[in-house]
C-alpha cells in the first residue's frame, strides 16, 4: 500500500522484483499520512492501518462485489478467482473442489474464462425442436450428467446435455412446453446456460426462437433478420418452403440461406406508388372519387383472382371492386364521408385479392379525407392553403370554403387561388390615438388584408371621416405582415 495525492491509497501487487502493478485505490483517511506500520490480523484477512488519530481495519479482499467471471479476472486482485462451479468470485478457499481442475478456480493469471463461443444453429423457430451443439472454452472436467436451461418470459425448461469433444450437446425443448412469442412480437430470447444438476449455471449465453408465422407481410417477412421466406400463393410466411410451399411462387427472405433470384421484398406483390407519387391521397369530404394506385409484381396467380379496394373510416371498414389494367388498380368510385369536426382524418386502405389475401403496402399509402371549410373560415386563409387540397371559397350564401365541385354552378361564385377577396374587414387596430407629428405605427387585425405584401403595400390610409379627406398614408412594415390577417 502506498499513499496516493487526495487521501486514497494504492493497492498494488508485486509478483517479482521486477514486475508489479496497480490493482485498486482505497481511500482511508482523507488529507492524512498512512503510518508505513501495517500489520495483518492474525487470519489474515484484514490489515490495520494507521494515520495520525484513526486505526482502521481494511479487508484485504472482496471478491464478491464483482459479479461475472470476466469482472473478476479483470480486476487482477490476487485473493480472487472465479469458482466455476458455483458461478462466484471468492478466495480459492471458498471454492469446493479447487484442487481437483484448475478450471474450476480460475485466477487473473490462468488466462480465459469458461465461456460459450458458439451455439449450432444460434437460433431455430419456435414450432421445431433441435439439437443444439455448443462450442464452449475452458469447460472443466466434470463427473455427472449435464443440463441445459433455457429461461425466457419468467419460465425455466431443462433438458439432458452431453459432453462432446469440444462442449456439449443438448435438444431444445418441447414446443409445446415453450412460452408463446408476445403479442406484436417476432420472437423471443432465452437465457441459455449450461449447469449440472446440483448448483447454479456455470456458463450461460443468449439463444433466439422466432417464428415465421408471426409476419403477416411479404414485406415483413423478407426483411426479417430470420431465415423466413413468403409463399406468394399461399399468402403465408415460412421457415419451410418444401413443406408450407409447395408448387408455389417464393420470394425468400434476406436472411435465408441459399442463392435466389427473386429475393428480398423488392420482389414482394405490393403497391409501388400514386398515380402522382405521393404516398397521400386527397379526398374532399362528401365528394365521389375513383381512387387508383400503381402497383408491382402481380404474377399471374394473383391477377386471375378478383380485387378490391377496402377503406377504413373512423372504424367502419368499406369495399368497393376494383379492376387490375396495366400496372394500376382502379377502384370503382366511392363517396367519402367522415362524421367528426376535425378538419381532415386519415383512412387506411389496401387493395385485396383472391378474397382475404392484401398487396403489402410498404410506403403506407392512405387516403386523407378532408374538409375545405374545417381548414378555413374566411377568404383570405382559404385562399392560403396549400394547393393540394384545392380549396377555393365560395360566394353562394352562406359563404364558405368549400372545393368547385361543392359550389354553385355559376363559376363567378368560386375564387381560387389566383384570386383576390373581396370585402376586407378591419376587426380592430391600436393604438387608436397618436401626434399630429405622426409616427406612430399602428397594427392592423382583420380578414382578407390581402394575400400577398403587394395587396397592402400602398393602400392603407387614414381618412377623415366627415369628407372622405386623406389625412395621412401609411407605410406598412413587410417583416410584420401577416398575409389576410394582420
Amino acid at each position: 500500500m502506498k499513499e496516493k495525492e487526495g487521501g486514497y491509497y494504492r493497492v498494488a501487487v508485486v509478483e517479482s522484483v521486477t514486475s508489479a502493478f496497480e490493482y485498486s485505490d482505497l481511500q482511508i483517511d482523507e488529507g492524512k499520512s498512512v503510518s508505513p506500520d501495517m500489520l495483518f490480523d492474525k487470519n489474515k484477512e484484514f490489515l490495520y492501518v494507521m494515520t495520525e488519530r484513526r486505526v482502521t481495519m481494511v479487508k484485504v479482499q472482496e471478491c464478491l462485489v464483482y459479479k461475472t467471471c470476466s469482472e473478476c479476472l479483470e480486476a487482477q486482485d490476487p485473493y480472487c478467482g472465479w469458482c466455476s462451479l458455483e458461478n462466484k468470485c471468492s478466495l480459492r478457499s471458498d471454492c469446493a473442489e479447487a484442487a481437483q481442475d484448475p478450471l474450476y478456480w480460475l485466477s487473473y493469471k490462468s488466462g480465459k474464462c469458461t465461456t460459450i463461443t458458439s451455439v449450432h444453429p444460434p437460433q431455430i423457430q419456435r414450432t421445431t425442436a433441435r439439437i443444439l451443439n455448443l462450442v464452449i472454452d475452458n469447460l472443466p472436467v466434470l463427473e455427472g450428467q449435464f443440463f441445459c436451461a433455457f429461461t425466457a418470459l419468467g419460465k425455466t425448461l431443462v433438458t439432458n446435455a452431453s459432453r462432446s469433444a469440444n462442449g456439449v450437446s443438448c435438444a431444445t425443448p418441447h414446443t409445446d412446453s415453450l412460452p408463446p412469442i408476445p403479442p406484436t412480437q417476432h420472437h423471443f430470447t432465452a437465457k441459455l446456460s449450461v449447469r449440472m444438476k446440483i448448483g447454479p449455471d456455470f456458463v450461460a449465453t443468449n439463444f433466439t426462437f422466432y417464428d415465421c408465422s408471426t409476419y403477416t407481410s411479404c414485406t415483413q417477412c423478407v426483411s426479417s433478420p430470420f431465415p423466413c421466406d413468403w409463399c406468394v400463393g399461399g399468402h403465408r410466411c415460412t421457415h419451410d418452403t418444401g413443406e408450407n410451399c409447395r408448387n408455389d411462387i417464393l420470394v425468400t427472405g434476406i436472411s435465408s440461406i441459399g442463392p435466389s433470384i427473386r429475393s428480398g421484398p423488392g420482389f414482394c406483390p405490393r403497391i409501388n406508388t400514386t398515380s402522382g407519387g405521393s404516398i397521400e391521397i386527397l379526398v374532399p369530404s362528401g365528394i365521389s372519387k375513383r381512387i387508383q394506385v400503381k402497383v408491382d409484381n402481380i404474377q399471374p396467380i394473383i391477377a386471375s383472382t378478383r380485387f378490391v379496394c377496402q377503406f377504413n373510416i373512423e372504424g367502419r371498414v368499406r369495399q368497393v371492386h376494383a379492376q387490375l389494367l396495366g400496372d394500376t388498380i382502379y377502384c370503382e368510385p366511392m363517396v367519402f364521408a367522415y362524421g367528426t369536426q376535425a378538419p381532415n382524418i386519415t383512412t387506411a386502405f389496401a387493395v385485396i385479392w383472391d378474397g382475404s389475401k392484401p398487396l403489402d403496402n410498404p410506403e403506407n399509402i392512405h387516403v386523407l379525407v378532408y374538409r375545405c371549410q374545417g381548414m378555413a373560415q374566411n377568404c383570405g386563409i382559404c385562399l392560403e392553403l396549400p394547393d393540394k387540397y384545392a380549396c377555393g371559397w365560395c360566394q353562394d350564401p352562406p359563404s364558405s370554403c368549400q372545393v368547385h365541385e361543392q359550389c354553385s354552378a355559376d363559376p363567378t361564385q368560386w375564387l381560387d387561388h389566383s384570386q383576390t377577396c373581396p370585402d376586407p374587414k378591419i376587426t380592430k387596430f391600436y393604438p387608436e390615438s397618436g401626434p399630429w407629428e405622426g409616427g406612430t405605427n399602428i397594427t392592423i387585425e382583420g380578414i382578407n388584408l390581402g394575400r400577398v405584401f403587394e395587396d397592402v403595400a400602398g393602400g392603407v390610409k387614414v381618412v377623415y371621416d366627415a369628407d372622405g379627406r386623406t389625412i395621412a398614408e401609411c407605410l406598412p412594415h413587410k417583416e410584420n405582415y401577416r398575409k389576410t390577417s394582420k
